[in-house]
């Protein structure tokens, strides 16, 4: 029977979503069943950073991949291509007991990481964070944005922070700010409230406690399952971003 080996590697090495649901579900995997041991992960940069934001205490990191199993396989056939519908915080640990054939009845109760930084609080900010991914399978058009921004802004001032593809697609009218996965947490937790699509720094901002305004492109069941635990979570209809529908439908947390 397979066994989750001591060190692991991605070749998916920046993908922040991935990072933090690998991680999420090592530390899980490890805490129930090898809480006396550790697991390595190798050469993947952006676990790495994840690890100076989040406490992971079975994880170490290694920055060579040498002697290293990589964990595509579960990430691939398991995770991304949707056979297991889970919170994504969850979707990872999940994955690893359906390749190592455990009861997927007994999975409940994924424990998230305690940040390192401290959780949002509501002090008061004027400042919302706002994050468009464009390499989605589903790119928002400028126009949706805009309007998404003027229904959920709630008259903050908004900043696009992330990846540096967004700044050539909505132009020179909203500030940006690029930086590492560390720079883009102290930025959410400072933040109002976050603004965007289905992407990493949504999820990075879930761990962190951010109120989430999240516009459902991928289709409503799957983007509710995985962002459905963070706390303050509101899902905004694309039709209603749109324009084609006049009011949000009354279902899940919806605005």
């Amino acid at each position: 029977m397979w066994d989750v080996p001591s060190r692991v590697t991605l070749n998916r090495r920046n993908k922040l979503g991935d990072g933090l649901s690998v991680l999420t579900g090592l530390e899980h995997f490890c805490s129930l069943f090898r809480p006396e041991s550790k697991i390595t992960v190798c050469n993947v940069p952006v676990c790495h950073e994840l690890m100076d934001i989040f406490e992971f205490p079975h994880i170490d990191y290694d920055e060579s991949d040498e002697n290293a199993e990589c964990l595509d396989e579960v990430l691939f056939t398991y995770c991304l291509v949707g056979e297991v519908r889970e919170f994504w915080p969850a979707k990872f640990y999940t994955c690893l007991c359906v390749k190592a054939g455990i009861p997927v009845s007994s999975v409940r109760g994924i424990q998230m990481p305690v940040s390192k930084l401290g959780a949002w609080e509501d002090t008061g900010s004027q400042v919302a964070c706002g994050q468009f991914d464009t390499r989605s399978g589903a790119p928002l058009e400028v126009y949706e944005i805009k309007r998404m921004l003027s229904v959920a802004s709630f008259g903050k001032e908004v900043i696009l922070i992330g990846g540096p593809d967004t700044k050539p697609y909505m132009g020179d009218t909203m500030e940006y700010r690029c930086g590492n996965v560390l720079m883009l947490a102290k930025e959410l937790l400072k933040s109002s409230h976050f603004i965007g699509a289905d992407s990493g720094v949504g999820h990075l901002a879930g761990y962190l406690g951010v109120p989430l305004y999240i516009v459902n492109t991928c289709g409503y069941h799957s983007v509710y399952i995985f962002y459905r635990k963070y706390p303050h979570l509101h899902l905004i209809e694309r039709d209603f971003i749109r324009g084609i529908m006049n009011s949000q439908p009354q279902r899940g947390k919806t605005i």
